[in-house]
């Protein structure tokens, strides 16, 4: 209700959603409630909603829309065919929308290929539509950038990608909102609705509002000059202080953070073995927001003279050699038939049951060459690390 709330606040002309409104159709009876009281509010307060579905409700937001048509709600371009309407003000009609819906789960081609509307006014225009915006090609309406530089249209708001993005060169003006509440760790950063202010010459203002109770954020502590484990806390509190403090005016109450351990240090296997107790002892609350660590990745790496271990022909010397080329990118002087064997390995991984439902809702892709390359550098230093403590017993 925050998100209404703004709305009626502000006196707002209109409030669009830009689709995936209902993650699913299993999901419609526990979200139909809240959706329900929160169009009911917005039209009391003379505020008209339109939205266009994506590929998570483009059969369910429909259907759900019929049995609200006691209240002031549209769906735009039903079907795929773009439509349009006008937004008033005191009676007057002051910006146009052109919306287009996703017509199936999987859309293959690009919307603008198919707007052809005619204005007869000189309202502005806002473009309304989901879609996966800079993609050449793909399943969920790739949007080709350049195709939204097209005369008439003065700005476009483009649901599907989770994360708000603002380009600054683009023009007219392409706002990504995002979702008002984080739903993965991936997703960091401020969420929110937008608030635009519109006038005769186009899109005049953006605001964030960040209503989102619910924070996602990667920490990096590098722990390169570290002896033990006891200064990791007190660099930790201070970075998630200033995340929290730059966070003043959202609704933030839980901050939930991945930490990201770098640096080579002397540590290095005290802290693989430390995850999970600093993932329990890190947990704090901060002026009403509670502070909890997601998970620890530990990408730090022991202080090992590489060029000094190359040296000979014996097993690390050989790993080390292997290393130094990694991280040099000299991608093409590593074994084909390890590089091979290692994207084999990742490739059954990736078809394997357990990741099924990520790779048919597309949350999941296929690993490439470069994760390969990643995975054999960090193995290749654990094992280093490993054979060289073993020479020293």
């Amino acid at each position: 209700m925050q998100l209404v709330e703004k709305a009626i606040g502000r006196n707002a002309e209109a409030v669009i959603l830009a689709g995936d409104i209902i993650d699913r159709r299993n999901r419609l009876i526990e979200a139909f409630g809240d959706f329900e009281a929160g169009v009911k509010e917005l039209t009391r307060a003379g505020i008209p909603v339109y939205a266009t579905s994506g590929n998570h409700d483009f059969d369910v937001l429909p259907d759900l829309l019929t049995s609200l048509s006691d209240y002031d709600i549209s769906l735009l371009g039903e079907n795929g065919e773009w439509e349009t309407v006008q937004v008033y003000r005191d009676g007057a009609p002051v910006v146009r929308l052109a919306g287009w819906s996703f017509p199936d789960q999987h859309v293959n081609y690009d919307p603008l290929e198919k707007l052809d509307l005619k204005f007869t006014d000189e309202l502005p225009v806002i473009g309304v539509l989901h879609g996966d915006v800079g993609r050449a090609n793909g399943r969920y309406a790739p949007i080709t950038s350049s195709k939204m530089e097209r005369p008439g249209y003065d700005g476009w708001l483009v649901g599907h990608i989770h994360n708000s993005d603002l380009p600054s060169d683009s023009d007219p003006v392409v706002l990504i909102p995002g979702t008002p509440q984080p739903l993965d760790p991936t997703e960091r950063g401020l969420h929110g609705p937008w608030a635009l202010t519109i006038d005769e010459g186009g899109v005049t203002q953006l605001e964030r509002l960040p209503v989102a109770n619910l924070r996602y954020e990667k920490v990096t502590v590098d722990a390169g000059e570290m002896n033990g484990l006891e200064g990791i806390p007190k660099i930790f509190y201070a970075k998630t202080e200033e995340i929290i403090k730059n966070s003043v005016h959202s609704e933030l109450k839980l901050l939930v953070v991945t930490l990201e351990l770098t640096g080579r240090t002397d540590i290095y296997g005290d802290l693989e073995g430390a995850k999970e107790q600093l993932a329990e002892d890190l947990p704090r609350e901060s002026g009403g927001t509670g502070v909890t660590v997601a998970s620890v990745i530990n990408r730090t790496l022991p202080p090992i003279d590489l060029e000094e271990v190359a040296r000979g022909n014996s097993p690390p010397a050989v790993l080390a050699e292997l290393l130094l080329k990694l991280e040099r990118g000299q991608e093409n002087q590593i074994p084909e038939e390890l590089l091979q064997k290692s994207q084999e390995a990742l490739t059954e991984t990736y078809y394997a049951n357990a990741y099924r439902v990520l790779r048919t809702q597309g949350e999941l892709s296929p690993p490439g060459k470069e994760t390969a390359l990643e995975i054999l550098e960090r193995q290749g230093w654990k094992i280093l690390d490993c054979l060289l403590s073993q020479g020293k017993t």
